[in-house]
């Protein structure tokens, strides 16, 4: 570790790298090690980040490489295992076979029916808060629209947020639990349970969120087999994960795991999701020629606004499909780093040899910006994008907004009809202007956790087609 280049006070403490990361430019000062110091830069004391194409599939492709328990069973909810959180080779792919059912192309199609019957609640909604050229903040109302969604599909149901307006109570226990998140990350065991005793209720708040979440997921469940017990061909989440059955061990899920990996897919599902639509509806509002591009293919492909073709068909428009992909290359949502842990023989990285136990991390926040594959890479440029070869394929190994390998997000099938359908409906049927309050410097993304605006809102005016 000694020959590993990296911050002067990297070699005796964290504390500097959860400074940035709490300052919120964590992922800048990654660019600017990497750019410095090369492939390979030392980040703590027993902690190394990589980004080389070779160091990812050694890290990332097999369960060779464990994750840390450190930066991972912090997000365990009430302590109950789930599958992004449990470190257990074994543990992570029984909970992947008995949920991936919910995944798979056919359920997916029966899912979109219901979600593109609740985009018109979304329309309804956008023309209700837009009256008179009002400006919507679409990082609040994407939430909402995300939330639903995931309602949708965990339980059959939406949140009712389009309905109301207004944002349901578990997205302040999400934000809660977030931080909680990043305090458990930050403190040390014995600080953190200190901290937790302080008779302060926004600290309470925060502390008993896992539980608040926990409890709407179990009254959830409660209400799904109440209401749908019989059903032998389920399309939401809750139903297939109920009926799922190991294919190898022949063990179902008991109520307690269903608890843990709904309140996971709900938290993990929602923010991410909201945020990419959100600067992707801003470098819509600002770029007056991606947008005319994008409105053109569009409505050539749908004459009529109110026929939204299937996402199937959408993702073959290559226009919208390339903008997409550059709001998710240049606004990854997700910017923490969950590190692995190199095996106990230790390994070779970058021509430096690491020794077992050396924690190592893949930083998004360096690999989307990496100028030799993607020139230009602080600008949203979607025609790189239509590229054709080898150039498009290296792109994509580069590219690992829903993470990658074995460990790869499970809901990316979810999210990416999320985006392609909202994304469509949006552009097919309004112009889109930035309010006078949203402008680059509001805009500037800060990276903690996940990626926010530095304001902490984007203000979007949209002014339908007639």
């Amino acid at each position: 570790m000694s020959k590993v280049p990296g911050p002067w006070l990297a070699k005796f403490t964290d504390a500097w790298f959860f400074y940035h990361l709490f300052a919120g430019d964590v992922g800048p000062t990654l660019r600017q090690l990497h750019h410095l110091y090369g492939p390979l830069v030392r980040t703590g004391p027993n902690t190394v980040t990589a980004v080389s194409l070779q160091d990812q599939d050694l890290v990332i492709k097999s369960h060779k490489y464990l994750k840390d328990t450190t930066g991972n069973e912090i997000t365990n909810l009430m302590g109950i295992p789930n599958v992004f959180s449990t470190i257990d080779p074994d543990v992570h792919m029984r909970l992947r076979r008995m949920t991936n059912p919910t995944f798979i192309p056919s359920v997916m199609k029966k899912t979109e029916v219901d979600i593109r019957e609740g985009l018109s609640a979304v329309y309804e909604r956008i023309n209700l808060e837009a009256n008179n050229s009002k400006p919507i903040n679409v990082l609040s109302f994407y939430r909402m629209v995300t939330l639903d969604v995931l309602g949708i599909a965990c339980f059959g149901k939406t949140f009712g947020c389009m309905e109301t307006g207004k944002p349901h109570p578990y997205l302040e226990d999400m934000d809660a639990w977030l931080v909680q998140v990043a305090l458990r990350a930050a403190l040390p065991p014995v600080l953190y349970h200190l901290v937790g005793k302080l008779p302060i209720p926004s600290i309470r708040f925060i502390y008993e969120a896992d539980a608040r979440i926990c409890s709407y997921s179990n009254d959830l469940i409660a209400k799904h087999r109440a209401e749908r017990d019989q059903e032998h061909d389920p399309t939401d989440m809750i139903g297939h994960m109920r009926l799922s059955i190991d294919p190898v061990t022949r063990e179902s899920m008991s109520d307690r795991l269903i608890t843990g990996n709904l309140g996971i897919y709900l938290f993990a599902g929602t923010d991410t999701t909201a945020i990419a639509l959100m600067f992707i509806t801003w470098e819509l509002a600002r770029g007056d020629d991606i947008y005319s591009k994008l409105r053109k293919e569009l409505e050539a492909a749908m004459p009529d606004a109110d026929s939204l073709l299937t996402y199937q068909e959408l993702t073959e428009l290559p226009y919208l499909s390339a903008v997409i992909r550059e709001g998710l290359r240049r606004y990854a949502p997700a910017v923490a780093i969950f590190n692995r842990v190199i095996p106990e023989e230790g390994a070779w990285h970058d021509g430096m040899f690491l020794p077992g136990g050396t924690k190592i991390g893949i930083p998004s926040p360096v690999m989307h910006y990496n100028e030799s594959i993607f020139p230009n890479p602080m600008t949203f440029q979607p025609e790189r994008w239509l590229k054709k070869g080898a150039d498009v394929a290296l792109m994509n190994e580069q590219s690992m907004p829903f993470g990658g390998g074995v460990r790869m997000c499970q809901g990316r099938p979810l999210a990416e009809m999320e985006l392609w359908l909202v994304v469509a409906m949006i552009v097919r049927r309004y112009k889109l202007k930035s309010a006078a309050s949203t402008t680059a410097e509001s805009m500037e993304d800060i990276s903690k956790l996940s990626r926010m605006p530095k304001s902490g809102r984007c203000d979007i005016i949209f002014e339908e087609y007639i």
